[in-house]
């Protein structure tokens, strides 16, 4: 069994350091080790060694010493034969790029190391033992350095990013060009589909473009991706595209909308923008109207959603004819009479006419072709405005407020913590000393129950993780284990057994207890995919 990193290369400077200094040789060991990452912080600067290891005078750390105690290190591992360091750099060159969870995961499966560890730290190592590791990190936007690539920069990016990349020297401008792309590709569409991307011409010749750009999705702070059939799109919030061009007309009318009816609006936008430029089909109802509900660009309470960042636009002499007209058939007109109501406002070309209404996304339409109705978009059926009416559970909206102030749901204290699991857990537990666990329905003191995402938080996109109903109270007796490892699914409700291949006779006697168990309406409040993706 390979031994660990941190064990190997403790053991070598050991004996160096033991030799060299032995009244300090313990501590520069330690202090060697802190350097390359192995101490909870992310490569800690020379300054912050020396607080911690207590070298210089009081208040005045010496950055100078803590770097000769480094120089020693690195000269005595130069050319060092570590099977651990081997194993880890075999294990990063086996593929030109790597998502960092995906990277730790495997390094933590296969044995090399123990938490805690930095990425780059190790990547350091590997060089500093005379490894040709040409591989760098670089941020979820790939961007680098100015100036070198110095250390206080990749320090930045494992500290400041929850998701980063970790690529070989030669993939870098590859990554740069899907990624260039993939931004620009989507924006005609709103969502698009990553096949349709992949197979465009301008990324058809980079190697492995499907596991890169999964990676950049994954690693990136602004993607929305969803699925839908064996098909997976996607859109960057922060830049404009067809649904918020579409959106900010429809909110210029109106200050809510039904999503179904929103997404109609953009299909129908869609629609009508026909030719070469658009030769792929857009994303089905349905994922556009998860994309509303679940986008951070909105807010979805009561079944409606709003758009608080909506542009302020002027509609065109025809949008502002056709609201007129729209508001003056409060229960609903037909396409002839609607029409007549704009004839009668100047608008004489009747084949233009009907084209501008068909494809605009101001009038609702329902109805079968050639019966169809046309209201104004975020009216009832009666031309009354769609109301929200304060909600029933205003403590969910209060604890979504909470989470929304979030900028980032993650942040560095000696080691990553999660910025929002204090507020879930609130959320879950109030003031309550005990609460039952959601599956195995035991009562149990609050410090025995975890607030278990029902979606895995890695695949939650950040509209989800500030979903207080993404969370569920789960024991530690158990039950947390069982669902985090997809021992047990909830399906329609109730608790099911799954994927039992090559577990231990005990989770299989544990999952029998728990099989058929109803999961109380409570816990399973919320969007009705968090616990499709246990599988």
């Amino acid at each position: 069994m390979i031994r660990t990193v941190q064990e190997e290369v403790a053991d070598y400077l050991d004996v160096f350091f033991s030799q060299r200094h032995p009244s300090t040789g313990s501590r520069n060991v330690a202090m060697a080790l802190y350097l390359y990452g192995f101490g909870g912080a992310t490569e800690p600067t020379l300054e912050a060694a020396a607080e911690r290891f207590q070298i210089g005078k009081t208040g005045r750390p010496d950055r100078e010493r803590v770097r000769q105690i480094l120089e020693d290190a690195k000269g005595a591992l130069s050319g060092a034969e570590l099977r651990s360091v081997d194993a880890f750099v075999d294990l990063v060159s086996a593929a030109p790029s790597w998502l960092n969870s995906e990277l730790a995961s495997l390094l933590l499966e296969r044995g090399p190391v123990d938490e805690p560890f930095s990425v780059s730290g190790l990547l350091h190592l590997a060089k500093d033992t005379g490894h040709a590791v040409d591989y760098t990190i670089r941020s979820p936007d790939l961007s680098e350095p100015t100036s070198g690539h110095s250390a206080d920069w990749v320090r930045g990016v494992e500290e400041k990013h929850e998701a980063f990349l970790v690529l070989h020297l030669k993939a870098v401008p590859l990554a740069k060009r899907l990624l260039k792309h993939a931004r620009k590709f989507h924006k005609r569409y709103g969502l698009a589909r990553l096949d349709d991307l992949l197979d465009a011409p301008e990324c058809s010749d980079i190697p492995e473009r499907d596991r890169v750009l999964e990676q950049l999705l994954q690693a990136s702070e602004d993607a929305w991706v969803g699925s839908e059939g064996d098909s997976t799109w996607y859109l960057f919030e922060d830049q404009r595209h067809v649904f918020k061009n579409v959106a900010d007309k429809v909110f210029s009318v109106t200050d809510t909308c039904d999503p179904t009816h929103l997404a109609q609006a953009c299909l129908r936008y869609l629609a009508g923008r026909k030719g070469k430029n658009y030769p792929h089909p857009p994303a089905p109802p349905s994922l556009i109207r998860r994309y509303f509900e679940t986008s951070t660009e909105f807010e979805a309470t009561d079944g409606q959603v709003r758009y608080p960042n909506a542009r302020e636009i002027e509609l065109g002499v025809f949008e502002e004819d056709l609201v007129t007209c729209l508001k003056a058939s409060p229960n609903g007109a037909t396409g002839p009479q609607v029409e007549a109501l704009l004839a009668a406002r100047g608008h004489k070309r009747r084949k233009g006419r009907s084209a501008s209404l068909r494809k605009s996304p101001l009038a609702h339409r329902v109805g079968e072709r050639g019966t169809y109705r046309y209201s104004l978009i975020g009216t009832e059926p009666d031309g009354s405005a769609t109301v929200v009416g304060g909600t029933d559970d205003q403590r969910y909206v209060q604890y979504r407020e909470r989470l929304d102030r979030l900028a980032r749901t993650d942040e560095d204290a000696e080691v990553k913590i999660r910025k929002e699991q204090k507020i879930l857990r609130r959320w879950l537990f109030e003031t309550n000393d005990e609460e039952r666990c959601a599956l195995c329905q035991r009562i149990y003191m609050r410090s025995a129950l975890v607030a278990a995402h029902k979606k895995k938080r890695a695949l939650c996109n950040p509209a989800e993780k500030r979903d207080p109903h993404i969370v569920m109270p789960l024991c530690v007796f158990g039950c947390d284990f069982v669902y985090e490892n997809r021992y047990v699914v909830v399906r329609d409700g109730v608790a099911t057994p799954h994927n039992l291949d090559g577990c231990s006779e005990a989770v299989r006697e544990y999952t029998k207890g728990l099989r058929g168990r109803r999961i109380c309406d409570q816990w399973l409040a919320g969007k009705p995919w968090y616990f499709d993706s246990a599988d």
